[in-house]
């Protein structure tokens, strides 16, 4: 690999990394409005950026990034997302009827989980207890690809 190439690989990766959260996360670049409150790890198990934030670990992962924080603070975050019974979870809400306040609470979300496995697969961390998360994902899906609320 050329030079330059070299360097523009490790200048996306930097890149890459300084966007990550101090928790874990990645997505510091989607903040618009400088007065907005940091995002903080409890705005982060409500509704995670869990995909951006896998798609960017995997990128690094994909470039033989130098080993860092970076992915210590993601594997962490990203195990502090899963609750007791093995899914991964992400905040559902609606507005409670007096008050007009939003009521939040958190509920499997099985996109999360499945694509949680793939990481536990990958990082060879798929363990005998994970079986029961694939089958659950495995038996509630649809003909066509879909699945079932849950």
């Amino acid at each position: 690999m050329s030079s330059i190439n070299t360097r523009i690989i490790k200048s996306i990766q930097e890149w890459i990394i300084n966007d990550q959260y101090q928790y874990g996360e990645w997505g510091k670049h989607e903040v618009t409005n400088p007065t907005d409150e940091p995002r903080t790890m409890e705005l982060s198990s409500l509704k995670p950026h869990f995909f951006s934030s896998m798609y960017a670990y995997y990128s690094l992962i994909a470039t033989n990034a130098e080993d860092g924080p970076w992915r210590k603070k993601y594997l962490e975050w990203i195990n502090n997302l899963r609750d007791n019974e093995g899914f991964w979870t992400s905040a559902t809400g609606a507005t409670i009827p007096f008050g007009r306040e939003r009521g939040w609470s958190n509920v499997i979300n099985i996109r999360h989980s499945a694509k949680g496995l793939d990481l536990l697969m990958l990082l060879g961390e798929f363990a005998a207890d994970d079986i029961s998360i694939f089958e659950y994902i495995f038996i509630n899906q649809h003909d066509n690809g879909t699945y079932f609320k849950l």
